[in-house]
């Protein structure tokens, strides 16, 4: 009788392992998906959280600032292979507003490689988009001025004690030649990103935004005097060089 129980004890154990390997299998074979790669864009000043009329942000450059508004373009994303190939993700043009909410862009599935970095564009490089010369719908209102002077590639406006006049109104465009302000930004993963199968039907990456860098990046902008842009020219520029520091992993 021990012997049989014993016996039994064994049969069953060996039951149970077996249910579970291949169930554990059969589970993570159907759970498995072609992954849609969405980018979260989280935004901030310096430590603290992105919030409008709400609350007056310290700058490293000694300012002080109180965004009521920030509306801006990305598009043109790709990302970069370990062999140095791109994938491009087309027809993809995106308008976020932290404000409405709009933070997170899908662009798609993507091969089934290792990339090791993503590259986009903020801004769009040219004032028509398609081949037509027509304009697409999303990039008129609010963010067009018109077909001389293109489209608005970054809006913010908010308030400050250091702006003459207290209000702070940044409308940075242009894309002639010598007014151009739309910037590459190239991010290395912090984790290569390994093919582009999971158990979810989405890959989330999330890119920080620290719009206290669009003040102190390459120069530093002192909103005494960079107060009011809302036209293409030099002032443009020199904010638009620091678009590139604000975003980082």
């Amino acid at each position: 009788m021990y012997f049989g129980l014993v016996k039994n004890l064994f049969f069953i154990l060996i039951s149970i392992c077996l249910c579970f390997v291949f169930g554990q299998c059969n589970d993570e074979d159907e759970q498995r998906y072609e992954q849609n790669l969405v980018i979260g864009f989280r935004h901030q000043i310096g430590p603290n959280p992105l919030t409008f009329q709400s609350q007056l942000f310290n700058l490293e450059n000694g300012d002080s600032f109180m965004p009521s508004k920030l509306i801006y373009h990305v598009n043109n994303f790709q990302l970069i292979a370990e062999d140095g190939s791109k994938h491009s993700f087309d027809n993809q043009y995106f308008m976020l507003n932290p404000q409405s909410g709009i933070v997170d862009v899908n662009l798609g599935t993507f091969p089934n490689k290792t990339f090791t970095s993503i590259q986009f564009d903020l801004g769009v490089r040219d004032s028509v988009i398609n081949s037509k010369g027509e304009l697409n719908p999303l990039f008129i209102d609010p963010m067009y001025w018109q077909m001389n002077a293109g489209y608005i590639n970054f809006k913010l406006e908010g308030n400050s004690p250091n702006s003459p006049n207290e209000a702070v109104i940044l409308h940075i465009g242009g894309y002639k030649k010598g007014q151009e302000t739309a910037q590459e930004i190239q991010l290395k993963f912090p984790e290569k990103i390994q093919g582009n199968r999971g158990p979810s039907k989405t890959k989330m990456l999330k890119i920080n935004v620290d719009l206290a860098q669009l003040f102190s990046g390459s120069q530093s902008v002192p909103l005494r005097y960079f107060h009011k842009i809302h036209k293409p020219g030099d002032s443009a520029q020199i904010i638009a060089n620091n678009f590139q520091f604000m975003f980082n992993f």
